[in-house]
């Protein structure tokens, strides 16, 4: 059981860090495609995965917070994901065990109910005007 738990946080950590190198590598124009270049317009917005790089470049306060609070949303995007992988993962490999089974589906609905939160809170202010 212990090597399978090695196993699930080493494929994790490795698709959870290629698609940030990646996104690093289009903003900084490198990237190639329609997206590189001097002068060229990144097809993705990486503003959240960009932002805690360029936090000294930041001019106030309200945008270092702003700055903070696009970073949180997007990290807790990654983890809501990647809780519900494993719960679907410990789900898989129950074996019909029901204590298994209560807790891989805990586990799925905690994570969902996190991702609802924190996306009401960028929906919230997003809609009474205020850009985060």
């Amino acid at each position: 059981m212990q090597k399978i738990k090695k196993i699930i946080f080493f494929f994790s950590l490795f698709f959870l860090t290629i698609p940030l190198i990646c996104l690093s590598a289009v903003a900084d124009g490198g990237g190639g495609g329609t997206g590189g270049g001097a002068g060229g317009t990144t097809p993705l917005d990486t503003t959240a995965i960009t932002c805690l790089g360029n936090i000294s470049s930041a001019n106030s306060i309200p945008d270092i917070i702003g700055c903070l609070y696009n970073s949180v949303v997007a990290l807790s995007g990654i983890c809501a994901l990647l809780m519900i992988i494993i719960g679907g993962f410990e789900w898989l490999i129950s074996a019909g065990n029901v204590g298994r089974i209560g807790s891989a589906k805990e586990k799925i609905s905690s994570a969902i109910i996190g991702l609802l939160i924190v996306l009401a809170s960028y929906l919230i202010l997003t809609v009474i005007g205020i850009n985060p």
